[in-house]
């Protein structure tokens, strides 16, 4: 059984972390320090041992072991180890990742049509609900787990969005059955502030693993979940690198050899 972390926001955005089951290998560490992890996390909010993955009959299982900055699972800190399951996501410093026992289709990549055909046939939407930012719009959601996954709505300013499973009232619409009909309110006010509250749903609003009870000011990469939905709300003109994956992945696990040739780049974080 292989085990995959799969980054979709943050400075790692677009690496791919194998977990693969050896003989005599059932556990990784993660941190940013190459001597003293089996992966190592090129994130300046990653803990020099940051996480443990464990390969056990039950599944893959994630401790984690950072004090100052510790992983969450769903928005949810981490405080004991727990069995990840497929969709979950993981934070890890400022990326965050999807974990999966799926490998990751890559195929599609490697094959890409003509120039010709590319131009001709509209790029395949992930979901029904996906709305380009405009560059002068500020505020981004994107949706990371649910049916909705991939999802992408530009929120402008002095704008009010209802959140609900109900197309025929809500501005943003998720295909969730675990979202109520009208189950949040998020506003963009005339200041370029955003803010989200409850309108009473039955499974509440949760951000950043907090269950919220009155409107509440968002910051750029808050987590907020709504049922089994989950998206982040995004600063683009903060937080533009979290929109722009890099041209290229990292090396999903590092070798004694690579760890060496890096680690004399990497000195000024141990020093932290």
């Amino acid at each position: 059984m292989n085990g995959y972390l799969i980054a979709e926001e943050g400075p790692l955005a677009g690496t791919t972390i194998v977990f693969e089951e050896e003989i005599g290998k059932n556990e990784w560490s993660l941190g940013r320090d190459p001597e003293a992890c089996d992966v190592a996390l090129e994130d300046p909010m990653v803990s020099r041992q940051h996480a443990m993955m464990r390969l056990t009959p039950e599944g893959f299982i994630l401790e984690n072991l950072s004090t100052v900055n510790p992983a969450t699972q769903n928005g949810m800190v981490i405080s004991e180890p727990v069995l990840l399951k497929e969709g979950d996501i993981i934070q890890l410093g400022s990326t965050f990742f999807h974990f999966s026992e799926k490998a990751p289709e890559v195929e599609a990549e490697e094959k890409l049509p003509p120039a010709e055909e590319m131009a001709e046939s509209p790029a395949e939407m992930p979901s029904e609900l996906h709305f380009g930012p405009s560059p002068d719009t500020r505020w981004l959601m994107k949706v990371i787990s649910g049916p909705n996954s991939g999802a992408e709505f530009a929120m402008h300013k002095s704008s009010t969005f209802l959140i609900g499973k109900d197309p025929n009232i809500c501005d943003i619409v998720f295909q969730d059955l675990s979202v109520s009909r009208q189950h949040a309110r998020l506003t963009i006010d005339d200041e370029d502030n955003a803010f989200i509250e409850d309108l009473g749903s039955r499974n509440g609003v949760i951000v950043n693993g907090e269950l919220i009870s009155e409107k509440l000011l968002l910051s750029s990469q808050d987590l907020v979940a709504l049922g089994t939905t989950t998206f982040l709300v995004i600063d683009r003109h903060e937080a533009r690198e979290t929109i722009i994956s890099p041209p290229a992945a990292m090396p999903t696990l590092l070798t004694p050899e690579r760890a060496a040739a890096k680690e004399k780049a990497r000195r000024d974080w141990k020093e932290l």
